[in-house]
């Protein structure tokens, strides 16, 4: 039989890097600007989550174990395209 477990669990992301590289193609007219711009983008987030759990009594719910914890973390960097139309 199971016990009564108490759960825990912190999660964290953070987004570390972003940025574009783009070009601006438009047209004025009089005093205003109507453009069209695109180019490169690029971005690296991280996240991590700290999970425990201390049991009450018995086990933690489906563990079977007295106490477990764990941590795991990824990143990743992407790459990719931006695009967009303006009024100046």
């Amino acid at each position: 039989m199971l016990g009564h477990g108490v759960n825990c669990e912190t999660s964290n992301s953070k987004l570390e890097q972003f940025g574009t590289v783009r070009g601006r193609v438009g047209y004025a007219f009089d005093k205003v600007l109507m453009y069209c711009t695109g180019g490169f983008a690029w971005g690296k987030s991280s996240a991590s989550t700290i999970a425990t759990c201390v049991t009450v009594a018995g086990s933690c719910p489906g563990h079977g174990v007295k106490f477990t914890d764990g941590t795991s973390e990824a990143s990743a960097a992407l790459n990719g395209w931006a695009a967009g139309v303006g009024i100046e």
